[in-house]
Formats: structure tokens, sequence, C-alpha cells
């Protein structure tokens, strides 16, 4: 809640005392609110259902101690009997704010401890969008109003789009907010909201912010680099995933072994930094890891796998220039993939022309391209001899069988032909001219589909 939330408030100013005044006129004798079956205070609802009223709320926004404890006097002598102090101050704003809320939204951090006398149960109470008055403050980077709650605040209470108070503070880039959090439970940083982003991950997203969790976080808690967010990922995951090269080093130099750790989808580090294409990450990875080849995901994929699906050329010049690396360009998967199926299903030319630039690929090409070019032709011939010698006697259908065989073989001729030179075009019209023949050949013989691989 801020400047928005204040003059949607002030916009409601008089809606609020019409209802009242209608309330009163057609209800005179209301019951008292029951709060006997209210939640827990861990996931306490907003307070009672009659509104605010807007001297509370601007008391509670901007007054001092004193002007506040004036202000309330004067709301509880106009107060309905039947209503106790506690009714009075919970009720809530049209945003489901509470006096605590407010105040700890506008960083009036000396009404605080005084509101939350009034209602113990305030601290933790919740406004329509999950939000206690500590998300509200590290929201707005009061770093005084959340040092005054978490007294008697929990930091890993999640708001209805599961983030935490650490969370809210560093996505709105609030760092003092940020710091105290993070030292009062540094458990809270590999808490997951709903887009499944711990606090480490919203921190590492900004260089500015992750060196000093990082360094309050380890301070704080040691063994945080081998802990585990609920995805399964290791400090040294999310920093691969976000490409922050300083974390990566920092964390190296703690705990070495986190290089062979598995994350919950069964990705090492170095995955996810092939992943992301941050080939520093990787270069920097491989010189802590054991034999890349044993650096293997659950689909038994190794980096050179990963970063040909996703299309990450730079990755894959690097390992193939590795020589340690090599050896993964033929490695298959569970599916029996090797990195040049993956590349070749996801339509990525450019790795592809780097997995086949090998030396024994490009052999192996030479040699069985121009035998494919001769097999062809030669069934071809076989073929049409064969029919001819049948039909030898019967010269007007020899005839007819030379005729229509050789309108089939030369243009059988004309595209085995190119397969049989020992260069290949990279000019894009030249392979589309080969491309296209072969493919309404393969329609006439049955043998294809459109959903063959194009050049």
């Amino acid at each position: 809640m801020g400047i928005v939330d204040v003059k949607m408030d002030v916009m409601r100013e008089s809606q609020w005392k019409k209802w009242q005044r209608r309330r009163n006129i057609s209800n005179p004798q209301q019951q008292k609110p029951d709060h006997s079956n209210s939640a827990s205070p861990a996931v306490a609802e907003v307070g009672s259902d009659e509104s605010m009223e807007h001297e509370l709320y601007w008391a509670a926004a901007r007054s001092s101690l004193a002007e506040f404890n004036s202000i309330l006097e004067s709301v509880l002598a106009r107060r309905d009997p039947n209503e106790s102090l506690n009714d009075v101050v919970r009720r809530v704003s049209p945003l489901g704010n509470t006096l605590l809320h407010v105040a700890a939204a506008h960083g009036n951090s000396s009404l605080l401890a005084r509101i939350a006398s009034l209602s113990a149960s305030l601290i933790l109470s919740r406004n329509r969008d999950g939000d206690t008055p500590l998300h509200l403050a590290a929201e707005a980077g009061h770093a005084t109003a959340v040092t005054e709650l978490l007294s008697g605040s929990c930091p890993m209470v999640k708001n209805g789009q599961g983030n935490t108070a650490l969370h809210e503070a560093l996505i709105r880039s609030n760092e003092a907010a940020a710091g105290i959090l993070a030292r009062q439970d540094p458990v809270a940083m590999l808490c997951l909201n709903n887009e499944e982003k711990s606090g480490f991950y919203l921190a590492a997203e900004s260089e500015y912010h992750v060196s000093r969790c990082l360094r309050i976080l380890i301070e704080k808690c040691p063994n945080f680099v081998q802990s585990r967010d609920e995805a399964g990922m290791t400090p040294l995951h999310l920093a691969a995933i976000t490409g922050y090269m300083n974390g990566v080093a920092y964390l190296l130099t703690k705990f070495p072994p986190a290089t062979v750790v598995k994350d919950g989808s069964g990705f090492f580090p170095i995955h996810w930094a092939a992943k992301q294409g941050r080939v520093d990450i990787v270069e920097t990875l491989l010189k802590h890891s054991p034999d890349p080849v044993e650096l293997l995901d659950s689909k038994r994929r190794n980096i050179l796998h990963v970063a040909a699906e996703c299309g990450r050329t730079n990755v894959v010049v690097y390992i193939l220039k590795n020589v340690e690396c090599r050896k993964l360009i033929n490695a298959r998967d569970d599916d029996g993939n090797t990195p040049l199926h993956l590349a070749t299903m996801n339509w990525h030319p450019r790795i592809i022309s780097a997995l086949t630039a090998p030396p024994m690929v490009l052999i192996a090409l030479r040699l069985g391209l121009p035998l494919l070019g001769v097999s062809l032709t030669m069934m071809s011939v076989g073929f049409m001899a064969g029919v001819y010698v049948v039909v030898s006697n019967l010269h007007w259908l020899a005839h007819g069988v030379i005729i229509m065989g050789t309108m089939f073989f030369v243009p059988l001729a004309a595209l085995t032909f190119p397969l049989c030179l020992p260069i290949s075009s990279d000019v894009l019209i030249l392979r589309y001219v080969s491309y296209y023949p072969f493919l309404l050949l393969m329609y006439v013989t049955n043998s294809g589909t459109t959903s063959q691989a194009r050049p």
C-alpha cells in the first residue's frame, strides 16, 4: 500500500460515511461481531466488517502518538455502546487494511507498538491481498517499521502471491529492509513464491543485492551454501541460472562439492549454465567438476545435449573446442538421442553445422552421401533393366518401359548427383532446390511426410 491506496481511500471517504449512516438507520440494534471463531493468528483474516473511520486512517498514516491517542478517544466516545475497543481498532479500509497495516505502509513506526497493544492479533492480520503489516512495511522499504514488526511477526508468512516480506523487499529493491529480514531468518531466502522464485533468486537477478545477501547469509548461517530451496536447488544452482558469475566464484570457494549436486529436476548447476548460454560460468564450473561425461541429468543428458536442445551456439562451440569435452558429441541420452539429434529436432541449423564440423563426422558424411546417391541410381537402373527383359518380346511395351524409366531416371540422377560431390553449399536457395524435389519424390513413393526437417 502506498500513494495509490491513500488516493483510493480518500475517494471513498464520502462512501464510507454514507454507508455507515445507511447501516445505522437500517439496523440500529446491530449485533456485536463475533470473533470467537476467528482464524488463528498465523492465518488471521481481515478485521471487523465495519469500515474504518477516515479520521483513524489518517491518524494511523501521519499523526504522532499524542494526536493518534486524541483521535482514538474521540472515535471511542462516538462508538456504539455494544462495541468494544477491540472492535473499533479491528475495522478495515476498503482494501482490508487495519490500522496497523496503514501505519506500517506509511512508515509511521512511532504508532506500531501502540496500535499492536490495542489488539495483539493485528500484527498477524491480513488484508484482501493476504498481506500482513510486515509485508507492507517491507514493500514500502520502511526499515525501522520492519524492525519493530519483526518482534511479533513471522517472516515466513506468505501473502496471496506466495511472497514473504523478504520477497516483497527484494522485488521493490529495498535493500535495507531486505537485509534486516535476511538476518532475522536466513531460511526465508530459500522460500519459493507462486512463481517458484526464492528470495535468493530475486536477489541474484540484481547483483547489487545478492552480494550483500550472500555475505549476510553465510555470516549468519555458514551451512547456507549447502542448503536447498523447495525445488531442490542450492545457491550455486540459482547463481548459475541467473548468470551471477561473481556469486558462482564466491560459492565455489566456500563449498566446491556443490558442482556435483543435482536439483529436483535432475540438473547439475552446469546444466543450468549451459541452458542459459553462460559460457563463462560453464568454463568455471568445468574447472571444479570431475569428468564432464559423468555430469548427466535425470534423462542421461550431458551439457552438450542441453546446449544443443536449447540453441546455445556459443556453449556448443566452446565445448567442441575443449579437448576434454569433445567425447560428449556422440553420447546418447535415455531416448537414444545424440546432441546432433536434439539440435535437428529443435531446428538449430547453426548448431547442426557446428556439430558436423569435426573431421570424423565430415568424413562419414562425405563417404555416406555419395554411396547413397549411387545406391539409388543403381536400384533404379536395375529395376528398369529387369522389367525390360521381362517384356522384351513385346517391343511396344519394352519401348514404353525404356521411355518411362528414362523419364524417372534423369530427374533422379539430377537429384543424386549433388550427393556425390565432395563439397556442399551454404546458399539457402540451392538447399531448397535440392530439398523440395526430394520431398516431392518421397510423396510420390509414399515414404515421406510434411514433418521432415527443412534445410
